[in-house]
C-alpha cells in the first residue's frame, strides 16, 4: 500500500509541475501582448509571427504535455525588438539633438551664400556709386578731355585732309618740294610718337617762315651758294643788325652761317646740335650737311624739344595748361616775328 502510494503522488506530482510550467508559459506569452500592442512601432511581419506564436500553446494532449513548443528564438527577438522600442522610446532627447545638427550643417551651408550675396550687392553699390561720381566728373571734366583728345592723335596723321586744309588756309598751289618737305616731318613725327599736335603745328610753321614756304633746307639769305651767304651775313653785320661776324671761316676753312629749317649759326652750336642727333662732330666737319632733308628734320624737332637754341623746350609753352603760340618763338629767336609765326601755326594746327 505505501509503495503504491508512493507512485501514485510522483505522478500527481509531475502532473503538478508540468501544469505549473504550462500557466507559466501562458502568463508570460500573456503578457508579452500587450507590451507588442503598446509599443505600437512593430511592423506587420512581426505581428503575424507573435500571433502565431501565442496560437501555438493551445496544441496540447489530455495529459497537458504540449504537442509543440515555441521557439526560444522567436520569442527572444520579440524580446529584442520590445528592447529596442523601449530604448528607442527611453531616449526622446536624440531626435531632437539630430534636427539640430541638420540646421546648424544646412545654416552653414547657406551662410556662404548670403556672404555672396552681400558682397555681390556690396560691389554693386558700389560700381553704381562709382558710376554716378564719375558722371559727375565727367560733365565737368569734359572740355579739358576734349581739348587733351583734341591735341593728341589716336592714328596716323591724315595727310589728304592736311593738304585739302592746306590749299584752303594758306595757297590753292603745292610743289612737288613743299609735298617732300611736309611728308618729311610727319613721317618724323610719327615714327617718334609725338602725341602733340601743337608740336607739329609749330615745327611746321617755324620751317615755314624759316624756309620761306618752300619747306625745304635753305642757306641763310635763300642764297644758292656757301659764298652768297658769307656775303649776306658780313652786309648785316656792317649795318649793325647783328654784333657778330659769324661768317667768318674757322681753322678747318668752313663758316658757319645759317643753314637747314631752323637756320644753326656759330661753330659751338654745330658740334653741339651733331652730337644731340648722333652725327658727332660731323655735322662741324661738314656743316653742308644740315642741308640734308632728313638731318635738317632731326635737327628742327630735337632742337625745338630739347631746347638746344635757346635753352626753352615746347613743353613750356605747350602743355595741360597753356597754349603760347606768340612767346613759342623764343624757342628759337627772341621774338622776331612771334606774332606771324603763331598766326601760321594756327592754321597748321586747324
Amino acid at each position: 500500500m505505501f509503495r503504491g502510494s508512493r507512485k501514485n503522488t510522483k505522478k500527481s506530482t509531475t502532473n503538478s509541475r508540468k501544469s505549473t510550467k504550462t500557466k507559466r508559459t501562458t502568463r508570460s506569452k500573456s503578457t508579452t501582448k500587450p507590451k507588442r500592442a503598446a509599443s505600437g512601432r512593430t511592423s506587420t511581419r512581426k505581428r503575424k509571427s507573435t500571433s502565431s506564436s501565442s496560437t501555438k500553446p493551445a496544441r496540447m494532449r489530455i495529459n497537458g504535455s504540449l504537442t509543440s513548443r515555441a521557439k526560444p528564438k522567436k520569442a527572444s527577438s520579440s524580446t529584442k525588438t520590445s528592447k529596442t522600442t523601449k530604448k528607442r522610446a527611453a531616449k526622446p532627447q536624440d531626435v531632437p539633438k539630430k534636427s539640430t545638427i541638420a540646421k546648424k550643417t544646412t545654416t552653414k551651408r547657406k551662410s556662404p551664400t548670403k556672404t555672396v550675396s552681400r558682397r555681390t550687392t556690396s560691389t554693386n553699390q558700389r560700381k553704381v556709386s562709382r558710376t554716378k561720381t564719375s558722371s559727375s566728373t565727367k560733365k565737368k571734366a569734359a572740355p579739358a578731355i576734349k581739348r587733351r583728345l583734341s591735341n593728341t592723335f589716336s592714328a596716323k596723321i591724315d595727310r589728304r585732309q592736311f593738304y585739302q586744309k592746306y590749299r584752303k588756309l594758306f595757297v590753292n598751289k603745292l610743289s612737288q618740294k613743299q609735298v617732300d618737305g611736309f611728308e618729311a616731318m610727319m613721317d618724323y613725327f610719327e615714327v617718334k610718337k609725338l602725341k602733340d599736335k601743337r608740336y607739329l603745328a609749330y615745327c611746321l610753321a617755324t620751317a615755314y617762315h624759316e624756309t620761306g614756304a618752300t619747306m625745304q633746307p635753305v642757306r641763310e639769305g635763300f642764297c644758292k651758294t656757301d659764298a652768297g651767304s658769307i656775303r649776306a651775313v658780313r652786309g648785316l653785320f656792317r649795318k649793325k643788325v647783328i654784333s657778330n661776324d659769324y661768317s667768318k671761316k674757322h681753322a678747318n676753312g668752313k663758316s658757319y652761317f645759317g643753314r637747314g629749317y631752323i637756320q644753326i649759326t656759330h661753330g659751338t652750336n654745330y658740334k653741339r646740335v651733331g652730337q644731340a642727333i648722333g652725327l658727332g662732330n660731323q655735322l662741324y666737319d661738314n656743316p653742308s650737311l644740315a642741308l640734308r632733308t632728313d638731318i635738317a628734320v632731326k635737327i628742327l624737332f630735337t632742337g625745338m624739344l630739347r631746347g638746344l637754341f635757346t635753352g626753352r623746350k615746347l613743353k613750356r609753352y605747350f602743355n595741360s595748361r597753356t597754349t603760347d603760340w606768340v612767346n613759342a618763338r623764343r624757342i628759337v629767336n627772341g621774338t622776331d616775328r612771334a606774332s606771324m609765326i603763331a598766326n601760321y601755326a594756327i592754321r597748321f594746327r586747324k
